[in-house]
């Protein structure tokens, strides 16, 4: 998780995508979730929020933190990868 400290972002997610920016040769604005600490929540009435809301509406073009995969989230779109496999 990115923790902000004087105004300096740090985090092993921070460091990877900061390592993607540079070999993919683009720019990343980092942004605060709109719910703190809200990855994604699903309701009974159907509704999304937090960070997997914010990027299945469009909101956000991707989003970066440690959230669990679920079938639930996969089912609103296929934009989770799990980084388990490259961490040793």
């Amino acid at each position: 998780m990115a923790n902000k400290t004087n105004g300096i972002l740090y985090g092993y997610m921070i460091d990877i995508m900061n390592h993607l920016a540079r070999v993919l040769n683009i720019t990343i604005e980092y942004v605060p979730f709109r719910v703190p600490g809200m990855y994604g929540r699903h309701y009974e009435n159907g509704t999304w929020v937090g960070a997997v809301a914010d990027v299945a509406n469009g909101l956000h073009e991707t989003s970066a933190a440690g959230i669990s995969i679920t079938l639930e989230r996969q089912s609103i779109g296929d934009h989770q990868i799990s980084l388990k496999p490259y961490i040793q």
